[in-house]
């Protein structure tokens, strides 16, 4: 999971997320590259989460890469057979965590994406522009590259 000033949103995510993968045997790798007290409040939290978290903290000058270098960063650390990367933002539910990692498991794939716009899901809670056309161009490149799966 990747974070950038993520302070507020730490001890919710932890306390939603951890129940919600804890009976994967799971691990949370937490790479952050926060300014502000992002690493302390994760450590607070991290006790008394469900699962194991780790942190990797890259300072200031060591963050070449940014959002992309500390996804790849985190799956270099992980443990596992999966790698589920998610926002620490909650733009995405935690919840939906553990039915990714199922689905994935379950149908023998290499890839599951989740997505905000199946059923009757809509771009509605993206926050701003920027956020907005990032998330269309990223559903566009996904149905060019899966057009039989994704064509519905």
């Amino acid at each position: 999971m990747p974070t950038r000033n993520e302070a507020d949103n730490i001890a919710v995510l932890l306390a939603r997320l951890g129940p919600a993968i804890a009976s994967l045997s799971a691990e949370i790798i937490v790479v952050d590259d926060s300014d502000d007290d992002t690493p302390q409040v994760l450590a607070l939290h991290a006790n008394g989460a469900d699962l194991a978290v780790r942190l990797l903290h890259r300072p200031s000058g060591t963050r070449k890469g940014g959002l992309s270098s500390a996804v790849v960063a985190g799956a270099k650390r992980a443990c596992g057979d999966w790698v589920m990367v998610m926002d620490a933002d909650l733009q995405h539910p935690p919840e939906l965590a553990a039915m990714l990692a199922r689905t994935a498991i379950r149908h023998d794939v290499d890839i599951v994406v989740g997505t905000r716009y199946a059923g009757a899901g809509s771009g509605e809670g993206l926050n701003g522009a920027a956020r907005a056309a990032t998330s269309s161009w990223a559903t566009r490149l996904a149905k060019v590259l899966f057009p039989r799966r994704l064509a519905t």
